[in-house]
């Protein structure tokens, strides 16, 4: 059975390109590092991007599942 192709979510998309500046950012050994490295205090950026990952990933595949 074929599977209509899921939409693309572009404000995600950049949500997690966001993520990928904010981690480089993070561990570039410059003073930008101070600033970025959890702002929040309990949100990094690598914990981010996992979770935008694995939120478009089940968005995928729980229509196959279903």
């Amino acid at each position: 059975m074929r599977f209509p192709k899921p939409q693309r979510r572009p404000e995600l998309d950049a949500l997690r390109g966001l993520f990928l500046v904010w981690m480089t950012l993070t561990h570039l050994p410059t003073r930008a590092s101070e600033w970025t490295n959890q702002p929040f205090g309990f949100l990094s950026s690598a914990e981010g991007f996992v979770f935008l990952s694995a939120l478009l990933v089940a968005r995928i595949y729980s229509k196959q599942a279903a």
